[in-house]
């Protein structure tokens, strides 16, 4: 009796990392339906690497909002003639 055993995958280019870097979580996700049967971990690889690079420039973005934020809803005390060098929003 035979069974069907489906553990050799096929390896895949590493020109498959590249659609992430430019794409995102967008070019992530086209290259893991791409060579998800091929190359799980590969597909795998190229998804997560789609969203760490998406998510970085908006930790990027968001951390100026952070530390030098308006002071109008905050719960700390502070200064009433203080002026922060740079006032976002």
């Amino acid at each position: 009796m035979s069974s069907f055993n489906n553990t050799s995958t096929r390896v895949r280019s590493n020109f498959w990392y590249l659609l992430p870097i430019f794409g995102g979580i967008v070019g992530g996700t086209i290259s893991w339906f791409a060579i998800k049967y091929d190359d799980p971990r590969k597909a795998r690889k190229c998804l997560l690497l789609g969203v760490i690079l998406t998510a970085i420039p908006i930790i990027l973005m968001m951390m100026p909002l952070v530390m030098f934020g308006t002071t109008e809803h905050s719960r700390v005390p502070f200064d009433p003639v203080f002026h922060p060098p740079i006032k976002f929003l």
